[in-house]
């Protein structure tokens, strides 16, 4: 050239974009669990809530969390967690911004303490205030076999009942025995029995 610069050819020159990358943010949602004593009613998963054990939501954010799972005879179940919605502010959903690991819990219902059992009086049926007439009278059965314990209805069996049947003038005993012992049974026919405390009343 000219001017004395030396052309060595043509340059190529490359360019590479840049990223910008945001993490998801994680969270553990793990459905508390708990246990109580057998009380006719289910213990359930909603009831007893969730927590957010490992992780935490982003400043301002809420978690609308879905629990599912009960227990109302004695035993185990699972407190499962059904669903994870997490929301602004503004009432947007932002879930797709978080990896969310779901952790099951346990529900346990346990056998009611000897010294907290239900109580049930079986009363045997009484028939008085006759007067002898040379006719046969009779008594038989129970009052009740059937009885309602915290809003939960529940049925009294395996008793029987003497049911005296006299003519003569006199006192006669309506007795109740169970040779086998009582069974006691809830509304959908599920034995009890452990659960109460059955006193019979002649």
């Amino acid at each position: 050239n000219e001017d004395g610069t030396v052309y060595d050819g043509p340059r190529t020159i490359n360019t590479v974009d840049g990223t910008l990358e945001i993490a998801q943010r994680e969270i553990t949602v793990a459905a508390n669990g708990g246990s109580k004593p057998y009380d006719g009613t289910p213990l359930t998963a909603q009831e007893k809530g969730y927590t957010i054990s490992s992780g935490t939501l982003a400043a301002g954010q809420t978690a609308d969390v879905a629990l599912t799972g009960d227990r109302t005879l004695v035993g185990t179940a699972d407190a499962v967690v059904s669903s994870v919605a997490v929301k602004d502010a503004t009432g947007a959903d932002v879930t797709k911004n978080y990896k969310v690991t779901p952790q099951n819990g346990t529900l346990t219902v346990t056998n009611r303490a000897e010294d907290a059992k239900f109580q049930i009086t079986l009363v045997a049926s009484s028939s008085t205030g006759n007067t002898y007439d040379g006719t046969e009278k009779s008594v038989s059965g129970v009052e009740a076999s059937t009885f309602e314990i915290g809003g939960v209805t529940y049925t009294v069996s395996g008793f029987q009942t003497s049911d005296p049947a006299r003519t003569d003038a006199g006192t006669y005993a309506n007795n109740i025995t169970a040779p086998a012992g009582y069974t006691v049974v809830d509304a959908a026919g599920n034995d009890v029995s452990e659960q109460f405390s059955v006193t019979p009343q002649n």
